[in-house]
């Protein structure tokens, strides 16, 4: 019988040195992996031996953005900052490995929080019997994995000045005013599951003192992923031969 528990932790802190604002690039990572496995192996008389495995793997990722400074602070009120003390904005442009050797950048696109968490079940079982000059294997796994992760890389709000608004040069266009580029969305919410499931039987067979035969069959079906709230998108060529159409987008093609 086997029992193992194994666990790992990494924080990574951010950057931002509290007193400059430019020094703020990458927020805060904070890491954690459990890992739970149990198996136990039986053996019924002198030809069965049955392997049992038990699995469960849990992550958890993280991520903190520092409070700098956000657009409402520098007097910028008509807009939605999701984030107090998180902002994003570039004046100039060749940023390279977080520098802009062309003007200066706020944050960035590694600092905004979000988390992206993962769960995964797995149990499997594996049956040897030895009968005469024959060697059997049968057995089976089943396994389950989901995936939640949130990235707000969208959600913050981005000015981009690069100069070629109004004056050609992107601290010019900053200081009077004139942006080249805009965005404002909302956060990236990913809810992937799939589920994994195989069967299988074998037979090492000794014919002969000089010639053994190995043979088998095994049953993996794909079993698609889908979301978690239902949002993939998904086809079905019965479907669309029969004529169907979604009753919750009524207006999407048939299928």
């Amino acid at each position: 019988m086997l029992f193992r528990y194994m666990g790992a932790a990494r924080t990574a802190s951010y950057d931002y040195d509290g007193q400059n604002i430019l020094t703020s690039s990458t927020g805060q990572t904070n890491q954690k992996t459990h890992s739970l496995v149990f198996g136990d192996t039986y053996v019924f008389g002198t030809g069965v031996v049955n392997a049992f495995h038990l699995t469960g793997i849990r992550t958890v990722n993280d991520r903190i953005h520092p409070e700098v400074i956000d657009y409402n602070d520098i007097g910028v009120k008509n807009i939605w900052v999701p984030f107090k003390g998180h902002m994003r904005l570039d004046v100039g442009t060749g940023v390279v490995n977080s520098v802009n050797p062309n003007g200066f950048t706020i944050s960035g696109v590694n600092v905004q929080p979000g988390y992206y968490n993962s769960v995964e079940g797995a149990v499997s079982d594996d049956l040897n019997m030895i009968k005469g000059s024959h060697q059997w294997a049968f057995g089976g796994t089943w396994s389950h994995s989901n995936f939640n992760g949130q990235s707000n890389i969208n959600a913050v709000p981005y000015f981009q000045f690069t100069g070629q608004v109004k004056t050609g040069l992107a601290l010019a266009d900053f200081l009077t005013g004139y942006p080249s580029s805009f965005r404002g969305g909302t956060k990236s919410e990913l809810y992937p599951r799939q589920t994994y499931f195989a069967l299988y039987a074998q037979d090492t067979w000794k014919a002969t003192q000089h010639f053994t035969l190995n043979y088998g069959i095994r049953y993996e079906p794909f079993i698609a992923p889908y979301d978690g709230h239902g949002r993939f998108n998904f086809f079905s060529y019965e479907l669309y031969n029969a004529g169907f159409v979604s009753k919750t987008y009524p207006k999407a093609p048939a299928g």
